[in-house]
Order: C-alpha cells, then sequence, then structure tokens
C-alpha cells in the first residue's frame, strides 16, 4: 500500500511505503515520519555527532557530508552497503525500507545535520617501530634519542616490560623503567629532533655526574665504546677504559634485568673497582660479589674481572 503525504516544502513531497517499515503515519509531518523510519531501522547503529557509546557506525554528519549532493548514491548504498571500515561490522542492506523512503530519510537527515560541520577524525600517531602483538614479549634494542642521556643512546627491552637505556658515549646504563618500552613516535615525527616517551614508570637512575660505570685509580681515561653484539634478542655492549677491556651484557633472568660485567685488562688492576649506584629507593638490586659502601657497588681487583647486577622494581 501507498499513501501519499503532501507538505509545503517541496523536498519532502516523497512517496512513503508505510506497510513495509511499519510506521502509523496518520496525523505525523512527512519529516516526523521520516524520523520515525530512521529511529526503526538506523538509529540503532548511527547517531547525529556521535558523542555516545558504543558506537557502530558514521555519525549523520558524516553521512550528510559524503551523500549530501548525491541522493542517488546514498539510495545506493543504502541497498547494496560493502564494508569500509575495517574493524567495524558490516552494514545490513535497507532495501527493505524502500526507496522513496531512504529518499526522505535523506531529507530529513540534511535538517537535522545543518550548520554541523563534518570534521575526520586524525589518524592516531604511532610509533612505526612499536612492538606488535607478536613482538610484545620479545627482547628488543633500538637505537634512538632519549631523554637525560648522550645522543649515542640505545633503548633495551628484555621482554616488553622491562627496559633500560644504555649510553654509548659515557658506557654505561642511565636508568632502568618496568611497564612497557618506548613510543619513538615524537623522535620520528620531528626528525630526530626530539626524545623517544618511555612507556612505564623508571625506578633506577644512575648518578648523572659519572663518566663511566666504572672507578679505579688505574681508570683515567674516558671510555670508548667498541661496539656490541647480539646474543639471543640481547646485546653484549664493548668498550675500553685505557688499556682495560670491558664487556656488560644485558640479560633477562626471571623477569629480572641482570647486567653481566667483565673486565679484560693488559696491566694488573691495584686497589678496588667501585660502581657507583644511584637512588636505591625504588629499587631491588642484587650483586653477586662486593659490597656496597657510601653510595657505590665495591669490589676487588679479582671480583671486578666478573659480576653480576641484578635490577628489578621493588615490591
Amino acid at each position: 500500500m501507498k499513501m501519499k503525504i503532501s507538505n509545503r516544502t517541496s523536498k519532502y513531497k516523497l512517496w512513503l511505503r508505510v506497510s513495509v517499515v511499519s510506521v502509523v503515519v496518520t496525523g505525523y509531518s512527512l519529516a516526523e515520519t521520516a524520523k520515525k523510519i530512521f529511529e526503526q531501522n538506523c538509529m540503532a547503529c548511527h547517531q547525529v555527532e556521535n558523542k555516545k557509546e558504543p558506537i557502530v557506525g558514521p555519525s549523520l554528519v558524516e553521512i550528510t557530508h559524503l551523500y549530501k549532493k548525491n541522493l542517488a548514491g546514498f539510495v545506493k548504498w543504502s541497498n547494496s552497503p560493502s564494508k569500509k571500515r575495517k574493524d567495524a561490522i558490516q552494514m545490513p542492506s535497507m532495501a527493505h525500507v524502500g526507496n522513496e523512503n531512504l529518499e526522505a530519510v535523506h531529507a530529513w537527515m540534511l535538517d537535522v545535520t545543518k550548520g554541523k560541520k563534518f570534521v575526520p577524525k586524525k589518524p592516531k600517531k604511532v610509533d612505526p617501530y612499536a612492538l606488535n602483538q607478536n613482538e610484545s614479549s620479545q627482547p628488543r634494542l633500538q637505537r634512538i634519542f632519549m631523554s637525560d642521556s648522550s645522543p649515542a643512546s640505545i633503548a633495551v627491552t628484555i621482554d616488553g616490560q622491562h627496559s633500560l637505556c644504555w649510553d654509548t658515549v659515557s658506557c654505561r646504563m642511565r636508568y632502568v623503567w618496568k611497564g612497557g618500552f618506548i613510543d619513538g613516535y615524537p623522535y620520528w615525527e620531528r626528525n630526530g629532533n626530539a626524545f623517544a616517551t618511555l612507556i612505564g614508570e623508571v625506578y633506577y637512575r644512575a648518578p648523572k655526574e659519572q663518566e663511566s660505570s666504572l672507578v679505579n685509580e688505574k681508570f683515567k681515561d674516558t671510555p670508548k665504546f667498541k661496539g656490541y653484539k647480539m646474543v639471543d634478542g640481547l646485546p653484549i655492549f664493548y668498550y675500553s677504559i685505557g688499556s682495560h677491556h670491558v664487556s656488560e651484557a644485558i640479560m633477562n633472568r626471571d623477569g629480572n634485568i641482570v647486567i653481566r660485567v667483565k673486565i679484560q685488562s693488559d696491566e694488573t688492576i691495584e686497589g678496588s673497582v667501585r660502581y657507583p649506584l644511584g637512588d636505591l629507593v625504588k629499587t631491588q638490586l642484587k650483586h653477586s660479589a662486593g659490597k656496597i659502601e657510601n653510595g657505590a657497588l665495591v669490589l676487588t681487583a679479582k671480583e671486578a674481572a666478573g659480576f653480576e647486577l641484578t635490577f628489578n622494581l621493588k615490591k
């Protein structure tokens, strides 16, 4: 059955297939009837401006932005929709509503969105090298600018959650954090003129004033970085202090960051070797040799030949 409803506004002189959409039109204007059709068939997925959750489909403001001057395209899409959005549910066909009713809905949508401007949602800015789901629990190394470190810094994560910054100028670990790795987007966006953002909580920082991680009467030269090699996805850093050759291997032991330090010298090391420590208020620190005195791990020359430090967030 068809019922013709007149209206003074010419754009609303449309035919409504009332029997299909089950709307009682008696006493309603054409605009009110179009609204009823929308409420019964479209409102579950489409809001005027998508201000409420959950949001399934695009807002009426966006739809009218796309189809304001394309009534035929709107009707065609409504009858035979496809899937445009990767993560969205595909729209079902509205062919049961009828073309005349879809045209009425289109006119009503133009009225309710009048004066509302569609502003495209900006794509989320992301780090192109961020850990994906498969990589999130794997070790990783990334050369990038880090705050409170030299420009020649390396970010290392042992498991996607427990991470550290290693400085290749002072040849030492600068700080450790837990909760994630890094967001490098600020760095990539500004072409290297910004620092990566840490994800998580920094719980240990090495003393800023130290020139290297090891202190001894014989260690008078500036540390020189020699490179690194990867073992099981994690680095062993190599550097020298004069005639003393040092390696610092980064390891994962039961979710703890472990640094295994080895020193090989072309000359005898005399006296103790000190490994200055930062603030340990939040740090659970274990050491395989030596003793902590006056804010430093103090080792004999023999102990300094090979020792380990284990870092974790204090519970």
